[in-house]
Formats: structure tokens, sequence, C-alpha cells
């Protein structure tokens, strides 16, 4: 261990060529542990250092032992003033360290710190250094953490033949994994180890007392044994104790925040909706006029009429098969689901007898098309909630491809421009989505939508900076004006100065730099600077989604969506069929945790194997765990094909219940599950619930003991506590996740769940958020789950939180008055 000594003085030369002379100069006047330092650079004036060398404007100066040195004294550090030059190099800090004093640090450990190189060249106070050096100063900081210990400090305990001190290396203390440790050594050597703490005696072989010691990260400990292995077990042991966790020491070094800007006066407010900033011209994408159809032939008998149906329906599913087959190739597994999902639309046998049937009326088959699709659209967009709207915008593109087939044109978007640009436009619909050039969209903004929308979700799965809802005012912005886009903070500017340009340079150069470090680190835990570990889930509903999160870095699937996994049966899936697709995504997980959620099938997520009758308002009807009532055989099939996949492939499954209001619900399921169980042998699984009903959220302390865990829907816990539907063109920014209101739902569900040890993650789109994830940590959750894109960030984001620091700000988040106040304490 050593001593890290300040010394801060004026009046330094400017420009010194010669290395001694400048440290001569420099010490003009500092006193260095008691020893006036001139005298002290007289000495080694003359003396040739062992070694120098200058990194990142410091200079590392080792100097041999000096007869007049404290024997405490390793290293000293000076802050310049001035810049001063040696060797046509910019110097701004010195850190001289004394070879042979005792006890010593190695010269490496102080270079190898680059936060270290970093503090003391643009610190202006001792204050900014000793933020990286231990309050004891008996340890050096390295990278904001506290370095393993390099030697040994000997002492004498009473009663022990030999003893050592150390400082304890991680900010969690002596928890459970260095107890462990440490009882281990004590077993291992034919000793008795114990732990001093302020001359309390702790018996190491005891994980139990080495815990109860209450020893915290940084604090002065000393290792005492006596018998023949002594001194040998007091060193493993220090080894051990002074040791910080890899997880810890990597945290610091990924900086996440990402850079922006502030907006101009004449900036358009959005939704943020896909991270990043875009600059290019616009490329207006009008909304496209209603498709009308004035034959010029005679009409054909019905059974032609629909027989030319049936071809375009042919030809256009094909269509959608290259371009599901193009997408896979591309990585793209958002478009896959999108595209999947219109061939299941297209191929619908309802919809395909409606068309046939309606050749009977006489009309031709464009008409036809036309206006039954139309029909489907408008029923769907009458439901007045983001995922019906979506599946009506699905059958507009689908009326669109299938006419302009009939008609003999490509039934695919319009061409784009040359170079790069950002598209400007009511909204993205798939087609003109899925035929995006590869890396020539600079940004989206949309002026309906939320960031849900089918352009937001794209935006974020191909990288490209998105704002939506930003409504009428978008109109100002006309073809090929310059515009910028920033995703971040969620606004675009079309008027653009000089400084715009710089800032929108300056942003995105960072934000590169930042990515290329993400994904570098993005199998690395999301480990708080404190030591305080975030577990990081996927979203998945589909195999790719599978395997793209688990190379992307989630350490488990948070959500698999099952009703979406089974989108493209036309039939009730059966429970082998079940078993062969829960197998299949068990094989790339490896054996990481995943929690299936039971079929949240009704409101926004229709099937084509359930035939539902239309609800008023679906999302407050039958739905989630109330399927159970209406379809109990499809729930029990679900629970034992789970439950099958479990016991013959090991899949580490927990089940969720989606939509609890109520604990009669939750015993319900869990009766069903666990007569599954039972009649298939299989071993037992979590059972766990989704808290996106208030109502589950305000009984947490009465459901909490019949569940093993929790997963937070943002999403619908955001709509239904404000009442708001985020899709609205209107009302959609008041539908925030960061409402003081949301917030508290979430405290009291993390608070009530925790008072019983049970675990609560999120799963929510608020999860895929770098300020949001900051919020959620303070919170309290477990856990986050995110699309498998989002994760490098977000794991890089959570390396620089201290996670005691934000559990204050969380308490301080609950009683804000709006979103606004909220964003403002933590960014």
């Amino acid at each position: 261990m050593s001593i890290i000594k300040y010394n801060f003085s004026a009046g330094f030369a400017n420009t010194v060529d010669d290395t001694y002379e400048l440290i001569f100069k420099a010490s003009e006047g500092l006193v260095f542990d008691g020893i006036i330092l001139k005298e002290t650079a007289e000495h080694f004036a003359n003396t040739k250092p062992a070694s120098l060398e200058i990194i990142n404007e410091v200079v590392f100066l080792e100097l041999d032992e000096l007869d007049n040195m404290s024997d405490e004294t390793g290293v000293s550090c000076w802050i310049l003033p001035k810049t001063t030059t040696i060797n046509e190099k910019t110097v701004k800090a010195l850190c001289v360290h004394i070879k042979g004093q005792k006890p010593g640090l190695s010269l490496d450990a102080i270079k190898n710190s680059s936060a270290f190189q970093e503090v003391l060249c643009k610190a202006d106070s001792e204050a900014e250094v000793k933020k990286y050096i231990n309050h004891n100063i008996d340890t050096f900081i390295v990278d904001g953490v506290v370095s393993d210990n390099t030697g040994i400090e000997e002492t004498t305990v009473d009663g022990f033949s030999y003893a050592a001190f150390t400082v304890v290396g991680d900010p969690n203390g002596l928890h459970a994994r260095p107890a462990a440790a440490l009882t281990k050594v004590a077993h291992e050597f034919s000793c008795d180890l114990t732990l001093v703490v302020n001359s309390t005696q702790f018996d190491a072989a005891s994980v139990g007392a080495l815990m109860g010691s209450g020893v915290s990260g940084g604090t002065k400990v000393i290792l005492a044994a006596k018998g023949d292995s002594a001194e040998e077990a007091v060193k493993k042991a220090v080894e051990i104790v002074a040791k910080t966790p890899e997880s810890v020491k990597k945290a610091k070094k990924s900086n996440i925040a990402l850079p922006t800007f502030k907006p101009s006066v004449n900036a358009l407010e959005g939704v943020p909706a896909s991270p990043g900033v875009g600059i290019a011209p616009a490329y207006i994408i009008e909304k496209e006029q209603d498709l009308t159809f004035s034959p010029d032939k005679s009409k054909l008998p019905p059974a032609e009429e629909a027989q030319r149906i049936v071809d375009a329906l042919a030809k256009v599913t094909k269509a959608l098969e290259e371009t599901v087959a193009h997408q896979k190739a591309e990585g793209n597994s958002a478009a896959v689901d999108v595209f999947s999902a219109h061939i299941t639309l297209v191929n619908d046998t309802e919809l395909v007898d409606q068309l046939k049937s309606a050749t009977s009326q006489g009309d031709t088959a464009e008409n036809i098309v036309l206006t039954v699709f139309k029909n489907k659209a408008d029923t769907m967009a009458k439901m007045d909630n983001q995922y019906m709207a979506e599946r009506a915008a699905d059958y507009h593109d689908l009326r669109t491809k299938v006419f302009k087939t009939l008609i003999g044109e490509e039934a695919t978007a319009s061409g784009w421009p040359d170079g790069n640009f950002i598209i400007v436009t009511d909204d993205l619909t798939p087609t003109q989505t899925a035929s995006l050039p590869k890396g020539r969209v600079s940004g989206i903004i949309t002026s309906d939508g939320g960031p849900t929308a089918h352009s937001a979700i794209l935006a974020r799965a191909l990288g490209i900076p998105a704002i939506v809802g930003v409504g009428k005012h978008l109109s100002v912005i006309k073809n090929n004006d310059e515009v910028v886009v920033n995703g971040i903070s969620g606004f675009a500017e079309y008027q653009l100065t000089p400084e715009i340009r710089k800032e929108v340079t300056s942003v995105q150069e960072k934000i590169q730099k930042i990515a290329e470090k993400q994904d570098q680190a993005k199998f690395e835990e999301a480990v708080t600077i404190d030591g305080h570990k975030i577990e990081i889930g996927a979203n998945a509903a589909t195999l790719d989604d599978v395997v793209q999160s688990v190379n992307n870095g989630a350490e488990s699937i948070g959500l698999l969506r099952t009703e979406l996994v089974f989108q493209n049966h036309q039939e009730l899936p059966t429970e082998d069929e079940q078993v062969r697709v829960f197998t299949e995504i068990a094989g790339p997980l490896k054996g990481k945790p995943a929690i299936v959620r039971m079929f949240d099938i009704g409101a926004d997520k229709p099937v084509p194997f359930l035939d539902q009758a239309e609800e008023e308002n679906p999302f407050l009807g039958v739905r989630g765990v109330r399927l159970v009532a209406e379809y109990p055989e499809l729930i029990r099939t679900q629970a034992a094909s789970i439950l099958r996949t479990v016991k013959e492939t090991g899949m580490q499954a927990k089940i969720m219940i989606p939509m609890v209001s109520r604990i009669e619900e939750i015993e319900t399921l869990k009766d069903i599950i666990e007569e599954e169980r039972v009649r298939l042998d299989a071993p037992k699984v979590p059972v766990g619930i989704m808290v996106e009903v208030p109502a589950a959220a305000v009984m947490i302390d009465i459901i909490a003991p019949f569940v093993d865990f929790f997963s937070i829907g943002t999403n619908d816990l955001t709509q239904y506590t404000m009442a708001v539907d985020r899709q609205h063109p209107v009302l959609a920014k008041t539908a925030d996740a960061l409402d003081p209101a949301v917030l508290r739902m979430i405290d009291i569900t993390v608070k009530g769940a925790h008072r019983y040890k049970k675990w609560v993650g999120v799963c929510g789109n608020m999860a895929a958020d770098p300020l949001n994830a900051k919020v959620l940590t303070a919170l309290g959750v477990d856990e986050l789950s995110m699309g498998a894109a989002s994760i490098p960030a977000i794991k890089a984001a959570i390396r620089t939180f201290s996670f005691k620091e934000l559990r204050v700000l969380g308490q301080k988040a609950i009683k804000c008055r709006n979103p606004e106040e909220v964003r403002k304490l933590f960014q």
C-alpha cells in the first residue's frame, strides 16, 4: 500500500526543457512529507532517474530510493498551474514514484490508470484528485475503483503468530462471495484465521461471522493467524480481501450518458423514438390518396373475378415471403415479425371467403378488394388503441399491395431519392420501411404516433434516429430542406445555423465512439460503480429474437411473448407444436433463464387461431389471464407445453401470468399449472405475474406471498394509470412512463415485493432508454428487459451509476410534480 501526497502551488515555470530543472523549479516553496521539497529536488536533480515516461500529458518519473525521504512516502503527484513542455511534449502534471520506498506501489499500476492521468491533467484543486484516493490514503484508486493491494503490511496481534493489514477491495464489503472464499482459506490451511476490525475479532472459518462483521468497502482491517501455515494463510487471505471484483473494475470504464444539444427557439418538439442524431435533406412522403378503380373493361363472371382475387393473394404472399427471407438475411427481426404477420393476414380464411363471396354481387375484383380491406382497417381503427391502430395500418398496406397486383403494378413502395435523406411523413407503412435503402436514411420524423408505432419500432431495430408525434407543425418542413433529427432529446431542427451544424457533427462523433465501446463490453455484467448488479434481459417473440438477444449480451429472456410466437398459426397450436417451438428457443439460450408469458391474447394482440367476439373496449375486456374463463383448454395446453419443455430439455423457464388484477386469478392459474405438473411429473417452475394493472400494484403486499417474482409491463401500466391511449394523436405525449404517478406505481410494487424478498423486473419499452434505466435503477428494480439492440447501451449506462446515490434520487422522483421535473432530476 502506498501513500499519495497532494502538492499544489502557483508560479511554476511556463516552459522548461530540462526535466531536472523543471522539477527543481516546480518544487520551490512546497513541503513534501515534512521536508522542504526544494531540498529534495536538489538531492535528485543530479541523479539519473530510474525511469521517465510521458503519457497523456503526465510525466511519470521513477527515482532511486532517497535517504532523506520518509519511509512511508511512495508517490507524489503535482498539478502544474500552467502548461509546460518537456522534450517537445506538453506536460500538465507530474507523478513521481520513489523506488524502493515501503510500502511501495509499482509504477506500472500508476501509469495504467487512464482515469488518474485524466484527473491530474484537468483538476483545479486537491479535492478533485482526492476523488481518486481512498479516504484512509492507504490505497491507490485505479479508474475510480479500489486497486488490489500489491504488498503485505505486517503488524502484530496478541496471541497470533502472523498478522497483516489490508483494505477491503469490494465496494460491497465482505458479502457472501468474498466471505466464502475466506472460509475456504481458513479450512485449507492448518491454522486459526481471524479477521480483526477495530480490535474486534471474527472467526474467518465462519461465513456468518464474516458477513456479520459489517465490513464495508475501503475499510482497513487486519487478518491474523496462528499455527504452522499462519503466514501463508494470511497472505492468501489478504489477496482475497483486497481484491476488487473484475466487474467493478470494468464498471467505471464505460460511459453511456449520450451526448446531445439544446433545441433552438425554432425547433419542432416531438417524442424521442429512436436514439441518435441525423442530418440530411428532407424527403416528404405525402399521405396516400384513397385508391379508386374505374374499370375500362366488362366485368367478368363471379367465378373468374374470384379466381383473379385468389391469384393476386398468392402473388402478394409470394412477395411477402421473399421480403421475410430478405429481412431474415439482413438480421432485421422486427421487419420479419411485421411481414410474417402480413402473410397471416392476407391468407386469413375468413378474409379470403369474404372476398370471394363478394363477387356474387357482380362487382370487379379491384373494387371488392378496396372495399373489404378498407372495412377491415376501419374496424381495427375504431378500437382506438395503439396495436389495433397498427393492424389498421397493416390492412391499408395490404389493400394497396393486392390492388396494385390486380391492376398489374408492382406491389412495393415507390423508389427513394439518391443520397442520404430524412423521412418526413405522417407515419411509415411496413412496405415503405422494408424498402428503406440501407445506410441512407439519416432519420425519421412523423407527425403521428408514439414510441411504439411501426416507424418507431423499426427505426430502433435499424438504428435510425427518430422522433414521432410532432403533429401539424411538421408541415413547415418542405421537400429537400436540410433538417436535423435529435432522437435523444426529441426534437427536429429545420432552420440550420453554423452553430447547429457544428453541434451535430460533434455529437455524432461522440456517439460513434460510445457505440464502439458499448459493443466491446456487451457481454460484461451491468454493475453500478458501487458494485450493485442489475440483470439485463431481452424481450423476444421469435427464435431469431432469442439468438440476437444472446449475441448482444442478454443474460436472460425477460419476456417471451408467446402469443406472437404463434401469431402465424391458423389453428390452435397443439401441445406438441408448442413444445417443439419452446425446445427450439431453449437451444440458443444455453441454460440462460427465460420468462415465458402465457398467452396475452385479445385487445392489442389478436391471433388467427382464436375467434374472439368483438368488444367495445378490448383493453378492458377479455385478455391475458381472463382468457382462462372462456378458453380454459387454451391455457391448460400452454401450461403443459411449458412444463414438458422444462422436463424434456432442462430449459430454465419461469411462467408469467399477464393482466392480473385479482388474487383469485393467480390462484386459478397456479392450480392449473400444478395439476399439469403433477400429471406430467415435471419439475416445479417459478410462477410470477406481470404488473400492468394498477390494481395489482396497490395490492402487491397481498399478492407477494402467492408468487415467486414480478415483472412490470410499463407500456400498459402507463396507459392504465394515466387513462391515455399512447397512440392518441393529441394525448400521446401525456402517456409518459416518467410521470410521477407511474413511478409511484413502480415504487409501490418494488417496495412491496422486496418486503417479501421477491424479485422485480421491468419488461416494458421504458427499460430500453438510458435515462429511464437510471430512474428504474433508482426505484430499486432488479432486472431490465428490452429489445436486443438496446442491450449494450443500457449495460454501459448502468456501469456509470452509483446505486447508493440513485436510491436517494428515486425517492425524490416520486415527489416530483411532472415528468419534466423527473428528467431534470436525473439528467
